[in-house]
């Protein structure tokens, strides 16, 4: 089911006797109207549907999904209307002007103390009473809080967080920026956060030891949008050179073996194992360097920057029309939410150090769905070289929409 109401939302909303593991509360970037972010949302829904079912049919994972939307309460200020008014609207129409001034109005907002104030209050209180409802239909809730922030969305939700580990949580009720709940991740996706950051001396200190905030910080970026920036150069220079980890096509996930070893890395699982001890030195480096990012005081945190491939050919070759269209396509992609339930279901998976062949299964399914040859076997991964004839079957899989 889903409900909502003038601001924020809900999507996929779960009945109270089905366990939610992961409650995902989803804040929108610059220029967001709501029939806009409202669809967005649904299709971030459907494409993490769609990944369990196609991609861990076999892992029990619930999640539901709900939305702040605080373009709403800019719109309704009498600033905003004055500033509306300052535009000049002549006989003809000039969709590029107001296209700008409907994304540029947003930031000027949020650099302006007064209105960042205003705003994180408001999504704030949304995202509060969302929370609040969700407890009401899941009263013994033992799960996990999750960010998703989009854009703009991403440096609210930072500084919101951020000062709730710095501040006292009894001045931020006073002045209504403190969470009712903590957060387990916060994914920034498509976000200017690097540059806001790097002007905030205080926020660049309290960054520079993101090992010690309670909360992970995952930045996920298209490489042709033109807002979105890197953050592990901001831990750690030697990073400026070293590739942010590269997300896979979802739907090749059986078709490469460095698929499950991408998994395994995310989930401490032994899935990759190197063949000989020759290779065991180097293959430790390789996964190290995926897994972990060095912070200043010499301790290991957990990679932070992911990069979604560029799908197609048109999009090497047409950089503008990219780059146009990249800022928004994680509400559609699949291989966003591919890395959000890959992180996800990392604290839920009862034996974090997972055996490949309890993944096997899944990726068995997916290469039926793409209709293609099966990747290695578990033996084979693991060093032996069985015959084909020892080959796994690969299941039947129906078509949900005929089954119902």
């Amino acid at each position: 089911g889903e409900g909502e109401g003038k601001d924020g939302f809900k999507v996929g909303e779960l009945p109270g006797h089905v366990r939610v593991d992961e409650l995902v509360c989803v804040v929108h970037g610059i220029g967001t109207k709501f029939e806009t972010y409202h669809r967005n949302v649904k299709n971030l829904y459907g494409a993490y549907r769609e990944i369990m079912e196609k991609i861990f049919p076999d892992v029990k994972f619930n999640a539901e999904f709900v939305a702040a939307h605080w373009k709403g309460a800019l719109i309704d200020l009498d600033t905003h209307q004055t500033f509306m008014d300052l535009v000049p609207h002549l006989d003809e129409k000039n969709p590029l002007r107001d296209f700008v001034v409907d994304k540029v109005s947003d930031f000027l907002y949020y650099s302006n103390s007064r209105f960042r104030k205003y705003i994180q209050r408001e999504v704030v209180r949304q995202l509060n009473d969302l929370y609040a409802g969700f407890l009401t239909r899941h009263k013994d809730f033992k799960g996990g809080v999750s960010i998703f922030a989009h854009s703009l969305g991403s440096v609210i939700m930072y500084d919101v967080l951020s000062r709730m580990t710095t501040d006292d949580r009894r001045v931020l009720r006073s002045e209504g920026i403190c969470l009712d709940f903590d957060v387990r991740v916060l994914f920034t996706v498509g976000s200017p956060l690097g540059q806001f950051i790097n002007l905030d001396a205080n926020t660049d200190k309290q960054f520079t030891t993101i090992d010690k905030l309670p909360f992970r910080v995952v930045n996920l970026f298209h490489p042709n949008d033109p807002v979105a920036l890197r953050l592990e150069p901001l831990l750690n220079c030697a990073y400026v050179y070293e590739r942010p980890v590269m997300v896979p096509y979802w739907w090749t996930m059986d078709r490469h073996h460095s698929n499950l070893k991408w998994l395994g890395n995310i989930w401490g699982s032994n899935a990759a194992k190197a063949k000989g001890k020759a290779d065991e030195d180097e293959q430790n480096k390789e996964d190290t360097c995926l897994a972990y990012v060095e912070l200043p005081n010499k301790t290991r945190y957990k990679r932070i920057d992911y990069a979604l491939q560029v799908v197609n050919a048109f999009e090497e070759v047409s950089t503008s029309y990219s780059a146009l269209k990249a800022h928004t396509d994680y509400w559609n992609s699949r291989d966003t939410i591919l890395l959000v339930l890959t992180i996800l279901m990392e604290a839920h998976v009862p034996n974090k150090n997972v055996d490949v062949s309890h993944l096997r299964e899944s990726m068995i399914m997916m290469s039926s769905l793409t209709k293609d040859v099966l990747g290695p076997t578990l033996d084979e991964i693991e060093g032996s070289k069985p015959s084909a004839n020892n080959a796994p079957p690969v299941p039947s899989i129906q078509d949900p929409a005929a089954a119902s």
